[in-house]
């Protein structure tokens, strides 16, 4: 009998998988855009510092991309995970070296009209420090939008 996993995205084979496509997704919008970024780029981080990984990013130019394919809740409650899950985005980026351009780029996802990353930002605004981006990603029009 196979195991329901209730955390799973409908129709994926699996939550790596997308959030991969995802990557390479956003990859691709970047290069459209002129930008050549690497996959998993490791950057020192904190004091002391300590390697983290970046979904993408490149050294020259210094550009730092979180990749996050988050979807709304099937309900109507407040995705508290995923925004806990953003919120550690942002502190990871408020920790990195400022001469990186750093972005949280978000799957354009909407309920009652609002995408995901404009409710991060309403609600979590404050905890988003000076320097950090976040934009919306539409992969099927592959058009995107800076929010904050």
């Amino acid at each position: 009998m196979a195991i329901e996993n209730n955390f799973q995205r409908i129709g994926a084979k699996n939550n790596t998988e997308v959030g991969r496509e995802f990557q390479t997704k956003a990859r691709r919008y970047f290069a459209s855009q002129g930008i050549v970024l690497e996959p998993n780029v490791k950057v020192s981080v904190g004091s002391p510092p300590a390697p983290r990984l970046f979904s993408l990013g490149s050294h020259e130019p210094p550009i730092l991309v979180m990749c996050k394919s988050l979807k709304w809740t099937g309900t109507e409650n407040t995705p508290s995970a995923k925004i806990k899950t953003l919120n550690t985005v942002a502190m990871l980026f408020g920790l990195c070296d400022p001469r990186y351009r750093r972005i949280i780029f978000m799957l354009k996802d909407l309920r009652k009209g609002e995408s995901l990353a404009r409710y991060f930002v309403r609600t979590q605004g404050n905890l988003i420090g000076p320097g950090v981006e976040v934009w919306d990603f539409d992969p099927e029009g592959d058009v995107a939008e800076r929010v904050h």
